[in-house]
């Protein structure tokens, strides 16, 4: 279970933080600017498939998370969190997750035209990964007794 819920990190990590942050320019990024799209940070730029990458890493994300998939419905994290008395911390990080995955599937498919014409729907996907993240490196941990992950500990957001 340790390493399942680490790998559910990766949203954290590298989509709300590599992918949407850095290469619209809500964080730092190596082109050192702020509130201003750093085209070097975008996945995939060449392609422009930057997109497509942060909608299959949410659906994989639920996936996991709910144990519920097109063709079968089996234990997720959301039950053991209900399991343990948290039905409202489930339900809520459900709501959370289902929200980033709509906010991604109404970015253009081209990431790059994002960053350039519909920059607020990228800072919007953002805040909505951020809402889910922040149960997860909080409460969910809590909850399942679990430790946050070494590469993530230091994560300040």
């Amino acid at each position: 279970m340790i390493l399942v819920s680490d790998g559910m990190f990766y949203v954290d990590d590298m989509v709300k933080d590599m992918k949407l942050a850095e290469s619209a320019g809500i964080a730092l990024n190596a082109c050192q600017t702020v509130q201003t799209p750093c085209l070097r940070e975008v996945e995939l730029r060449f392609s422009d498939r930057g997109t497509f990458a942060v909608r299959a890493n949410l659906l994989a994300l639920r996936e996991v998370f709910t144990g519920t998939t097109p063709v079968k419905d089996g234990p997720g994290f959301d039950d053991f969190v209900r399991a343990l008395g948290q039905p409202e911390l489930a339900d809520r990080m459900t709501v959370n997750l289902d929200a980033a995955i709509a906010s991604a599937a109404a970015l253009p498919d081209s990431f790059l035209m994002a960053l350039d014409t519909d920059y607020a729907k990228v800072v919007a996907t953002h805040a909505a990964v951020r809402a889910f993240t922040d149960d997860l490196k909080s409460q969910f941990l809590t909850v399942l007794d679990l430790e946050i992950p070494d590469d993530v500990a230091a994560d300040n957001d």
